[in-house]
């Protein structure tokens, strides 16, 4: 809900409205800073108040994804 309603407010596209949190890009191809989502959320500090941005490249990623409750502050996009 939060992330269609950050879309609506302006023309900006997704991407640059979440730009000033700290960001992490998945990519099966290797180009991003992990290659699995888990290996994203695992890039995330433990008990971090910050947001972070996952953004998810365009693949088929078949994994088990667990989230722990030491990560509270996790967006996931794509």
């Amino acid at each position: 809900m939060l992330l269609f309603v950050l879309s609506a407010l302006s023309a900006q596209t997704l991407e640059e409205q979440l730009a000033h949190y700290i960001s992490i890009t998945v990519a099966k191809d290797g180009s991003g800073d992990a290659t699995t989502i888990q290996g994203a959320i695992d890039l995330v500090p433990n008990n971090s108040s910050e947001r972070h941005v996952i953004f998810i490249r365009n693949g088929i990623y078949k994994q088990k994804v667990t989230v722990p409750s030491s990560k509270p502050n996790i967006t996931l996009v794509g």
